[in-house]
């Protein structure tokens, strides 16, 4: 069962080499055009140094150099999903925090405007107090 999730994972070997192939190709043609158009493109040196770079490169070198490029790229589609749960999960948590914090606040918030209401309801029950036993010490 893991080796068929793992050949599930990566892709066929065919499917490799021809991702290497076409990379390979790719990058000679654009190495091509920057030393065609070296006039044109003068202002952008690091584009020609990484040309002339590629260009000296041996064809063992450009394959072995996309061989990493494919499986570097393998190990971050491999982790992605686990990373994406891990994101996912620390937002849900960090949602589920701010909400407890919220909650916390307007409790916070409302027991301050009870307290307050009942200081005035005592406030108002102990001046009608005094205004009565003044009157009846009045009388």
């Amino acid at each position: 069962m893991a080796n068929q999730e793992e050949n599930e994972s990566t892709p066929p070997s065919e499917f490799v080499t021809f991702l290497r192939d076409i990379g390979v190709k790719a990058v000679d043609q654009l190495a091509q055009r920057v030393e065609d158009r070296q006039g044109a493109i003068s202002e952008v040196k690091p584009l020609r140094k990484i040309a002339r770079h590629w260009r000296d490169m041996s064809e063992e070198e450009k394959q072995q150099f996309f061989e990493q490029l494919i499986a570097a790229a393998q190990v971050v589609a491999a982790a992605a999903p686990a990373v994406i749960a891990t994101v996912e999960a620390a937002r849900r948590r960090g949602k589920k925090a701010a909400v407890a914090a919220g909650v916390a606040l307007i409790g916070k918030s409302v027991k301050a405007k009870k307290k307050k209401a009942k200081r005035a309801k005592d406030g108002d029950e102990t001046k009608e107090t005094k205004k009565r036993k003044g009157k009846e010490n009045a009388e």
